[in-house]
């Protein structure tokens, strides 16, 4: 905030899409393909990171999984992005000692997100399964040699 030399988080929505298309801005840079959402939840002076990556490219087969500390799992492809816009969510509401004329005008009461995406990373498309494939591991490729005997 410019005004009170304070930072503030925005948590206003702001739709991302999946596949970003850059050829009108620079020709020959290609499609890419959104792989990873990194969420923050809280405040500005506080809260917790998690993330959500793709699997795979932009196919059936694709799937998304949540990392959120120590738990891994799968999860949807709304719960990764559509849900990450940010923006507000509707509040549960007690509604019946209200009369009909005052419901049919009422705007829904709403809140504002505390999570939202903080992040992207995107992929070229036709370089997706190629640049996040899993490395080989075997005695020809020795530059992964140390990495494997950490493990």
């Amino acid at each position: 905030d410019a005004e009170r030399l304070d930072m503030c988080k925005l948590n206003c929505k702001l739709e991302f899409p999946q596949v970003l298309d850059l050829e009108s801005f620079a020709p020959g840079s290609g499609r890419y393909l959104l792989h990873t959402v990194v969420v923050h939840s809280g405040g500005v002076s506080s809260g917790h990171y998690y993330a959500f990556a793709r699997t795979s490219g932009c196919n059936r087969a694709s799937r998304w999984v949540k990392f959120d500390d120590e738990q891994v799992t799968l999860c949807s492809e709304h719960a990764a992005v559509e849900d990450n816009y940010g923006g507000e969510d509707l509040l549960i509401e007690n509604y019946f000692h209200m009369p009909p004329h005052q419901l049919h005008n009422r705007e829904p009461p709403t809140s504002p997100r505390i999570h939202n995406a903080y992040m992207l990373s995107y992929v070229r498309a036709d370089l997706f399964e190629e640049i996040l494939a899993a490395p080989l591991l075997d005695n020809v490729e020795q530059k992964y040699q140390r990495m494997v005997a950490r493990c």
